[in-house]
């Protein structure tokens, strides 16, 4: 599953077209632009598709293209008083209209990757490590060891209380329950347990991928993530590491003007034209374009 399009237009006048790049679509811009916003609205509309109700999602018209089994659809919602009002699912190449419990047992997850204070006192990390294979917990833990090259093993153990509980070891360490980690390492570690498990045709939707991440962690994160072509990954990052190190093909530049969130490719702003990195020539634009 695949997203290719997104169009929002609310009752409080807030405006969207996005179209993404496939497999892999990064949002940069300036704070307050709308990167967050775009990436509620997907995980929301996919909700929504898949018959969640969604309170905080404002009164207005949805749009979505996709992809599915190698079909494209799309699907259109109007909420009124944060309730979806009118639903319509249909194939574009034909028109034909569809019943939208056709295809909600074929849709592939959509995943919010977000990394709280209380991240610690949840056990979603714990649940991971339960439907993980065995190949699966030794590939993390191999990566995991590739970026930090003290821990000798991370694995469930049996606590007195019967209770199954992760547990990681760094050399001449006792083991630890893995929410002592530090929050760089615990990310790390969240973040490649969802990329290594998530299934083929998964969408990931990550905001500020490199929030509480060293630079020894973007690099082979980013490696993991591009190196996943079966996966729909849209992230968005204000770093200049991040931003340099993803082709600008793949950028989607995002500006606003009061209620109007616009959508920009490199190529609009004239991106890879001169001699300056990637990531200067975008700051460069982008001052020259004025603020929010």
């Amino acid at each position: 599953m695949q997203i290719k399009s997104l169009r929002v237009n609310t009752s409080n006048g807030l405006c969207v077209n996005l179209v993404t790049s496939i497999p892999l679509t990064l949002l940069v811009g300036l704070s307050g632009s709308g990167k967050s916003q775009i990436l509620f609205y997907i995980y929301s509309v996919f909700q929504l598709l898949n018959g969640h109700s969604i309170t905080n999602l404002a009164d207005g018209e949805y749009e979505m293209c996709f992809t599915l089994n190698q079909k494209e659809y799309r699907y259109f919602v109007y909420l009124h008083h944060h309730h979806p009002v009118i639903q319509h699912l249909w194939n574009p190449n034909d028109s034909s209209s569809l019943s939208i419990e056709e295809i909600t047992p074929f849709l592939k997850p959509v995943k919010c990757l977000t990394f709280t204070p209380q991240f610690r006192q949840s056990n979603l990390l714990i649940k991971s490590y339960l439907r993980a294979t065995k190949e699966q917990i030794s590939e993390i833990l191999s990566i995991f060891q590739s970026i930090f090259d003290s821990v000798e093993d991370i694995k469930l153990i049996n606590r007195k209380q019967a209770a199954l509980e992760l547990f990681f070891k760094e050399k001449g360490q006792d083991y630890l329950e893995i929410y002592k980690m530090s929050d760089g390492m615990l990310k790390t570690l969240y973040y490649l347990t969802e990329f290594v498990l998530s299934e083929p045709g998964t969408l990931l939707l990550i905001d500020e991928f490199e929030n509480g991440l060293g630079l020894n962690c973007m690099g082979p994160l980013l490696e993991e993530v591009i190196g996943r072509d079966d996966l729909q990954l849209i992230l968005s990052s204000h770093h200049p590491y991040v931003i340099n190190n993803i082709p600008s093909q793949f950028w989607r530049i995002i500006t606003r003007q009061q209620g109007m969130i616009q959508v920009h490719t490199d190529e609009e702003f004239g991106i890879g034209q001169t001699k300056y990195d990637a990531f200067f020539e975008l700051i460069n634009r982008l001052e020259f374009e004025g603020g929010v």
